[in-house]
């Protein structure tokens, strides 16, 4: 692979890095094509990433991304707060027809996934079903539990372990 001017081969693989989805392996591959085994990619890709230059890279261009996008962790926790406390019942008339979409109030709207129409004849009569499916309330009160640390998924114990050092005279075998 040619590399483009200026560019040396540690920028080449944070590019590679975040281009990718973050599969370090694959990042090492694309830099160093003539690495021909995947269990030497893996192992030469986890050195780079424990490079200070290549981490300094890599938190350069998130840090751009993240001014960029204008992601904040704020707003990921807002959306999903929007989820966990949607109505799917203020996207409907009171005679449950659905609503037309830009009646729909916003923070339902963006707790929506998708909205299929269905068109179902019987007989002569013609009828429209609408199915709307909302974002998945149980996954975002977890993300949002995960972010309090309401659940855990490892016990951290803290405290002082006394050894004691036993010997013994009893014959156990020979040694192996």
């Amino acid at each position: 692979m040619a590399r483009p001017p200026g560019l040396d081969s540690r920028h080449l693989f944070a590019q590679e890095y975040l281009a990718n989805g973050r599969d370090a392996t694959a990042a090492y591959v694309k830099t160093y094509p003539k690495c021909h085994t995947r269990n030497l990619a893996n192992r030469k890709a986890c050195t780079l990433l424990s490079d200070p230059i290549v981490r300094k890279i890599i938190n350069e261009k998130l840090e751009e991304q993240r001014e960029r996008t204008q992601i904040t962790a704020d707003k990921i926790l807002q959306e999903l707060l929007l989820i966990a406390r949607s109505d799917i019942s203020l996207a409907y008339n009171e005679d449950g027809t659905l609503k037309p979409i830009h009646e729909i109030p916003e923070e339902v709207r963006r707790a929506i996934s998708g909205i299929e129409t269905l068109e179902v004849l019987m007989g002569k009569k013609r009828g429209v079903t609408n199915k709307i499916k909302m974002w998945d309330k149980v996954a975002a009160l977890g993300l949002l539990g995960k972010n309090l640390k309401l659940f855990t998924d490892q016990l951290n114990v803290t405290g002082t372990i006394k050894t004691i050092r036993v010997h013994s005279n009893v014959d156990t075998g020979p040694d192996e």
